[in-house]
């Protein structure tokens, strides 16, 4: 069975070609993580640095 990698291409090129760039979309998706754990654990309300949680 023939490669379609040809020898001089580089091989993430062809990998990124035949599965997606998935290095790309694990720094997405670790940059959202991050994103939503700084949100869930902002207690500077507590702290009297920012808004006040609404009461119910």
């Amino acid at each position: 069975m023939a490669s379609p990698i040809s020898s001089t291409e580089p091989i993430y090129h062809a990998l990124v070609a035949e599965h997606g760039d998935v290095a790309a979309a694990a720094r997405h998706a670790a940059d959202e993580a991050a994103r939503e754990a700084e949100s869930a654990l902002d207690w500077s309300a507590l702290h009297g640095r920012g808004p006040r949680p609404v009461a119910h």
